[in-house]
C-alpha cells in the first residue's frame, strides 16, 4: 500500500533517470558493435605509416608477449617505438636482441635511470617516444596489453581513413576478473557512450591512436605534466570534438589486457586518477560524475521507499524494471567492450560498487601526496 506518494514518486523519477541512462549508453555505442570481418584497407590507409609507441618500466615478461605480437601485424608501413622508461630489469638486453633481428621495425628509446628531469613518468616518456616517432599517426598501447590478432594495426588504419580523424579510441577487453573489472567495464561503457553522441572526454591510454602533428601543436603534457595520469583524457578534453573523434570497438581492432595488479598497485591507480580528475574540466567531471550520482539517487530512493512501501507491487516493478534494463544493457556492453558476461548482473553489483568505489576516493584523497598538483 502506498503511504506516501511524495517519496513513491522521488522513487520512480530516480527509476527513469537510471533507465534513460543505460538506454543512452546503449543507442550511443550502438555503431561500433564487435565484428568478426576484417575491415578492407584502404590505398591510403596502406600509404600512410603507422608508430606504436610502448611505455615500459621495468616491464620484461610482458614485453617478451607484446613485441612478438607486434612484430607480426600485416600492416604494410608501421614501426614499434618502445620507450624504456627507468628499467633495471634487463629490458634494455632484451630489446636490443629483438632490434638485431629487426633494426627497420623496431626503436628504442631510453629514459635513463638517473634522470634531472624534475617530472619524470608516463606522460614524459610518451612525450619522448611521440618525438621519436617518425609516422604521423601514432598508437599508444600499454606493455600488458596484446593485440587480438595480427591485422590490429589495419583495423585502426582503416578506421582513422573513414573519414580522417585525430582521434581514435580503441577498446581493451578483459577475459576474466573481479570487482576491479566491473569498475573498469562501467568506466569503458561511460566513455564510449560520450564519444558516441561526439562528447568524448576520456578514454585509456592504450590502443589510442591521435597524429603527432596535434600532439606537438597540443606542446605535448607542458600544461599538465605534473598531473600523473589522463595520458589520453586532457588530450580529449583539450581538442576532441564530434568531428575529429572516432571509435572502433571491433574484433580485430580489439586488444587484451588481463594484468592482475597488487593492492598497493591499484591504490596508486586510485590515487593518479584522481589527481588527474581533481584537473578536469568542469563539464568533464559533470560526464564522470553522472552515473555514480544517478544509481547513488536510485538505490538510496529505493532503501528508503521500501521500508514503508515493500507491499506495494508498483514499486516492485520499478525495481525489476532497473534491474533488468541494466542486466539488458550490461550483457550487450559486455559483449561490444569483450568483457566477461557476468557484468551482466546489472544494477545488484553497485549496491558493493558504489561504497567501495566511494571509500577508495576518500582514501586516494587522504593519500595524495603534496607535491603533487
Amino acid at each position: 500500500m502506498m503511504t506516501n506518494p511524495i517519496l513513491f514518486w522521488v522513487f520512480a523519477l530516480s527509476g527513469l533517470c537510471l533507465v534513460a541512462y543505460y538506454v543512452f549508453v546503449l543507442l550511443a555505442s550502438r555503431e561500433h558493435p564487435s565484428s568478426g570481418e576484417r575491415p578492407a584497407s584502404s590505398p591510403s590507409a596502406e600509404r600512410e605509416g603507422i608508430s606504436v609507441v610502448v611505455v615500459s618500466r621495468n616491464g620484461l615478461e610482458s614485453l617478451r608477449a607484446l613485441v612478438p605480437s607486434l612484430l607480426a601485424q600485416k600492416y604494410p608501413k608501421f614501426e614499434i617505438v618502445v620507450v624504456n622508461d627507468r628499467s633495471f630489469d634487463n629490458t634494455d638486453v632484451f630489446l636490443k636482441s629483438v632490434q638485431r633481428n629487426y633494426p627497420t621495425v623496431l626503436r628504442i628509446v631510453t629514459v635513463p635511470q638517473d634522470t634531472t628531469y624534475p617530472w619524470p613518468g608516463r606522460k614524459f616518456a610518451i612525450t619522448m617516444g611521440v618525438k621519436a616517432a617518425q609516422y604521423e599517426r601514432i598508437v599508444l598501447l600499454d606493455n600488458t596489453a596484446v593485440p587480438a590478432g595480427e591485422h590490429w594495426l589495419d583495423a585502426l588504419a582503416e578506421r582513422m581513413n573513414r573519414p580522417p580523424v585525430e582521434f581514435l579510441i580503441g577498446c581493451t577487453g578483459m577475459r576474466e576478473g573481479g570487482l576491479w573489472a566491473a569498475l573498469d567495464f562501467r568506466r569503458s561503457a561511460c566513455d564510449v557512450a560520450w564519444a558516441g553522441v561526439g562528447s568524448p572526454f576520456r578514454a585509456r591510454s592504450s590502443n589510442f591512436a591521435l597524429r603527432k602533428s596535434t600532439f606537438l601543436a597540443r606542446n605535448g603534457y607542458m600544461k599538465d605534466i605534473r598531473v600523473p595520469a589522463g595520458e589520453a583524457d586532457f588530450l580529449l578534453q583539450d581538442a576532441a570534438h564530434r568531428d575529429n573523434t572516432a571509435i572502433v570497438c571491433t574484433a580485430d581492432a580489439l586488444v587484451r589486457d588481463d594484468t592482475r595488479f597488487s593492492a598497493s598497485a591499484r591504490r596508486e591507480q586510485d590515487i593518479a586518477r584522481w589527481a588527474a580528475f581533481r584537473h578536469y574540466r568542469p563539464s568533464a567531471q559533470v560526464k564522470a560524475l553522472l552515473p555514480y550520482l544517478l544509481k547513488a539517487f536510485f538505490l538510496v530512493s529505493a532503501l528508503w521507499c521500501g521500508g514503508t512501501m515493500g507491499t506495494y507491487w508498483p514499486y516492485w516493478a520499478g525495481i525489476v524494471l532497473v534491474w533488468g534494463v541494466s542486466s539488458a544493457a550490461g550483457w550487450v556492453e559486455a559483449r561490444r567492450l569483450a568483457y566477461p558476461r557476468w557484468m551482466a548482473i546489472g544494477i545488484g553489483i553497485d549496491v558493493l560498487l558504489l561504497p567501495w568505489r566511494l571509500c577508495r576516493v576518500v582514501v586516494a584523497q587522504a593519500l595524495l601526496p603534496k607535491g603533487w598538483k
